[in-house]
Order: C-alpha cells, then sequence, then structure tokens
C-alpha cells in the first residue's frame, strides 16, 4: 500500500486543469484572488508583477497527521500555503529547474519537514495544507529585477552577477500575488516558499499586523490581517536546513517574548539555550546552531561525542524544573544534524499555564493559528 500523507498530490499523477473560472490574470495585483475550489490553466509572462502559475493544485483543508496526536493532547492546526517557484529551463529541454539539476523534490521535503514538526512537538502542531501553487518563473528581487534563464543559471557559476545576492521584495509578492487576501480569506498563517539557491529568500520572517524579527526583518506594509510566518526553502539543500530554519525562528519568536539571549541563567529561555562552554557544568539544550556540548570557538558544532552536564531533559517538566543535570553527548540525538535539531525542538516547553505572565507553552509564540 503506498505511504502518502494526506493534503499532498501523488508524485507521478498529471497536473491537474480545470476551466470554469477563466485564465490566470496578467497580473495578480489587487483583487485578483487565489480560491481553493478552482484551478487555472495559465501560460504567459514569468515574473511575479506577472506571475504564470504553471500548476497549481489549491486543496481543500485537510490534516496531514490527523492520526499522530495523543489522546486528550490540545493541538493546533496551521493553515500553508505552499508556493514553489520552479521555472521551466526552455534553453534544456524544456526541463524543470529541480529536475535539471537534480535537487530534491520539494513535495517530498514538505512532508519530510510538516512531519517532522508534528513529532518534534510531541502532537501540538498538526499542519494543514491549503494551497499548493508551482510556478514557471522567478520572485522580483527588491530592485525590481526578474531573472532570465541564463541570467540564472549564471548564478551558479563563479562569475555570478549583483542581481543574484538581492533579496526578494516580500511586500510587494505578498501583495501583488494576492497572497495576503488568500490568507485573510482561508486563515492561513504559513507561507512555504520554495526555491534554488539565489532566489533571495530569507530563512524565516513574519509579515501581518504587528510582525516581529525572527531570522529577517519584520515585512511592513502588507494587507496580511493575521500574523503570517513565512519559511524560504531551498530544494538545493535537504530537512537539515529546513530545520533549522524553524529553529530560528524558534530563536525569533522566544527572544521577542524574553529577551536577547545571553550566557547567563537569569531567565528560562538563557537556561534553555545555555551552553556548557559559557557556564561549565550548567549546560541547557543549546541553539540552532550550537549544541550544548559544542567545543569553544565553534559556529556549527552538532555532532560532538564530548560529554558534558546538561539540564534539557529537565525541560520537559516546565515550570516545574528540577535542577536535575544529565549527562548527555551527541550519542542522545543520533549525532546527525536533523536528529539534533529534532531533539532540541522536542524539548521546548509546551505546558499550560503562565509563569511571570508569560505562556508555559513556547510552542503557542512560535506557531499562530486564527
Amino acid at each position: 500500500m503506498e505511504s502518502r500523507l494526506k493534503g499532498f498530490p501523488r508524485h507521478d499523477r498529471e497536473p491537474l486543469r480545470q476551466s470554469g473560472w477563466g485564465a490566470a490574470p496578467d497580473s495578480l495585483r489587487g483583487s485578483n484572488l487565489i480560491y481553493p475550489d478552482q484551478l487555472w490553466d495559465a501560460t504567459g509572462a514569468r515574473s511575479t508583477t506577472g506571475l504564470v502559475l504553471f500548476v497549481i493544485l489549491l486543496l481543500g483543508v485537510a490534516p496531514w497527521f490527523s492520526g499522530f496526536a495523543s489522546a486528550g493532547r490540545p493541538t493546533v492546526a496551521p493553515r500553508v500555503l505552499i508556493v514553489i517557484f520552479n521555472p521551466i529551463i526552455e534553453a534544456q529541454g524544456n526541463q524543470r529547474l529541480v529536475e535539471l539539476m537534480g535537487w530534491s523534490d520539494p513535495d517530498s521535503l514538505s512532508q519530510e519537514y510538516a512531519q517532522a514538526i508534528h513529532e518534534s512537538s510531541a502532537g501540538y502542531v498538526e499542519y494543514q495544507v491549503e494551497g499548493r501553487i508551482e510556478i514557471d518563473g522567478y520572485p522580483a528581487k527588491d530592485n525590481g529585477h526578474v531573472f532570465t534563464d541564463e541570467e540564472y543559471m549564471e548564478c551558479l557559476t563563479p562569475s555570478r552577477g549583483f542581481n543574484c545576492v538581492r533579496l526578494i521584495d516580500y511586500t510587494d509578492f505578498l501583495e501583488g500575488s494576492g497572497i495576503c487576501t488568500f490568507a485573510n480569506k482561508r486563515k492561513v498563517t504559513e507561507l512555504w516558499l520554495w526555491g534554488g539557491p539565489w532566489f533571495g529568500f530569507w530563512e524565516a520572517v513574519q509579515a501581518g499586523p504587528r510582525p516581529i524579527s525572527t531570522n529577517g526583518p519584520p515585512i511592513l506594509g502588507t494587507s496580511c490581517k493575521w500574523t503570517l510566518d513565512i519559511m524560504g526553502f531551498n530544494y538545493e539543500r535537504g530537512l537539515a536546513e529546513m530545520l533549522e530554519d524553524f529553529a530560528h525562528r524558534v530563536e525569533g519568536n522566544v527572544e521577542h517574548v524574553y529577551g536577547h539571549r545571553l550566557p547567563d541563567e537569569t531567565t528560562p529561555w538563557n537556561r534553555f539555550t545555555l551552553l556548557d562552554r559559557d557556564v561549565p557544568g550548567r549546560g541547557g539544550c543549546g541553539t540552532a546552531h550550537l549544541a550544548v556540548n559544542a567545543a569553544p570557538g565553534a559556529e556549527y558544532d552538532r555532532e560532538n561525542p564530548t560529554t558534558v552536564a546538561s539540564s534539557c531533559p529537565d525541560f520537559l517538566n516546565y515550570p516545574d524544573l528540577t535542577g536535575t543535570f544529565v549527562d548527555i553527548n551527541c550519542s542522545a540525538w543520533g549525532c546527525t544534524t536533523v536528529g539534533y535539531l529534532e531533539w532540541w525542538l522536542h524539548h521546548l516547553p509546551r505546558t499550560t499555564g503562565r509563569t511571570d505572565g508569560k505562556l508555559n507553552n513556547w510552542w503557542a509564540y512560535i506557531v499562530h493559528v486564527h
């Protein structure tokens, strides 16, 4: 029997097409909405000011992991819109970029990521896919430039141009594509953007009425009525990088509550992220880049076999910490980056109530629903 998560298309199915609402307009600006019960059959321009939705598969709301949650455990079901920039490279036999370069399938990675977050949150997060859009084109950069195929392929060489390193114009993209309108109508709170290297995405940013800085600066000036967490994923990479993106989102949101991380024990967040190299014998869980046992001076260290004392398991008791420390090294998470990030996320507090006016469930600060 085929094993496939709910809410995702088969990888071997033909693209769905349906008329009835008409062809996609030349521009998606203003009131041009994307409705989940209708599909576009579109061809045309390739910029985000005239997005071509080469294949759109918009799905009704259905939980991907409804069978995973523990009985009686509160859950949240954030609604997700997935936008995949996957241009057709005409000069290379009309192959899509992902297939041409032999990069990872974004649908498969999205499934893996959703399952990893679900399991790391002990069933608290049950993502629901509200829509999937695949675009034959490139997003506009913050100077308005949109790649041609030739320009983009040059970005993959040492002679890349200055437009390669520029970020996208998030506000223009959200407003010009009607995504905020769609998110407002369907209560979407997460946007997963997919692209290749140099597409210009932050790892994690936030739009909405009161956006905060997560991995990147807040996206201001949009019509999104609620918090919209925007993840920038790269299909050249894998699950490890996606989970690191999410870990940076965790850091941004929790530091907004507790303040910037300091290497001491003055706040619960500081204790959680404390490294043994900060205060020997008093380590917590670590950070997105550094495990609790990271070597002095290391910038990325999540596979270290050195054993140190850690209070990380005690955070499963939060806020009723016992003060217990245990000996830990990378064998606790399998000595892999994915294993570490899942282990780190799993120990984020997720109990009910408040302590000193702050939620005991830190996931509620990180994952938003409306």
